[in-house]
Parts: structure tokens; C-alpha cells; sequence
């Protein structure tokens, strides 16, 4: 019996994850700029609404975050455009919604030039018209 291996020393997933860490082992190049976030704030400086991305979902919060977090730290007025929001995820309109709180705490005014039906019916089933201040939208 000890000629025979059994079945517990069979680990079914070993080849799947030896390619899957051969593919992890290439990292993405920092240098890329994402798809559809812009990496610079500069249009804020000038005065130009900064324009949402058309998809707000999880895949695309994490680049959207560091932007809108450096927004808030170079401080003054904000001006976002969401006229372009095709669809928004839960995780797109709770950075949304933490972003306005902490514009809040900071004292950082946020005004919209323009607001989808998407992005107003989103905050309307959860109930965040009132925080994302989509009554002041243009």
C-alpha cells in the first residue's frame, strides 16, 4: 500500500496557481495612466470642472480616489462634473459619499456643473441626495 499515492497528496489547483503567480509576477507599470482617470488636478486650479469618469465601479475607485484625495488636499472650491456617469457601483457612490463628508470636515466646498439621471437615481435609492448635494447640481 505504501507504492500507491493517495488522493490527499494530489493537490488539484497546484498547476493553476503556479500560472497564476508566474502572471503576478509581472506587476503593472506604475508609469501607465489609468483608462478613464484623469492623474492630474490641474483643471481644478483653473477653475474647470473636474469631469467623472463615465463607469464609477469598483475597478475604477481606486485611481478615482487618490485623484479626488488630492483634490481635497490642495484645498479650495471643487467643481466636479458628472454629466458623463453612465453607471455607478455601490463602491463608486460610497467614494462619493466620503468624499463629500470629508470635504465637509474640511471645510472644502464641492459644487457639481452637472449631474446623469444614473448618478441621481443611484443616490436616490440610497438615500444620499442630500450628503452628495445633488439638489445644487447645475
Amino acid at each position: 500500500m505504501s507504492d500507491v499515492e493517495t488522493i490527499m497528496n494530489h493537490d488539484p489547483l497546484a498547476e493553476v496557481l503556479a500560472q497564476s503567480d508566474d502572471s503576478a509576477a509581472v506587476p503593472d507599470d506604475p508609469a501607465d495612466p489609468p483608462r478613464d482617470v484623469p492623474t492630474a488636478t490641474s483643471d481644478i486650479d483653473t477653475g474647470a470642472a473636474f469631469a467623472l469618469p463615465e463607469q464609477m465601479s469598483i475597478q475604477e475607485v481606486g485611481e478615482l480616489h487618490a485623484v479626488l484625495r488630492d483634490m481635497l488636499d490642495a484645498g479650495g472650491g471643487i467643481q466636479l462634473d458628472a454629466s458623463g456617469v453612465e453607471s455607478v457601483d455601490g463602491a463608486g457612490i460610497q467614494l462619493l459619499a466620503a468624499f463629500f463628508k470629508e470635504a465637509v470636515v474640511h471645510q472644502i466646498s464641492v459644487e457639481w456643473a452637472g449631474v446623469s439621471a444614473t448618478l441621481v437615481e443611484a443616490a436616490d435609492v440610497l438615500g444620499l441626495r442630500e450628503l452628495l448635494c445633488i439638489d445644487r447640481a447645475a
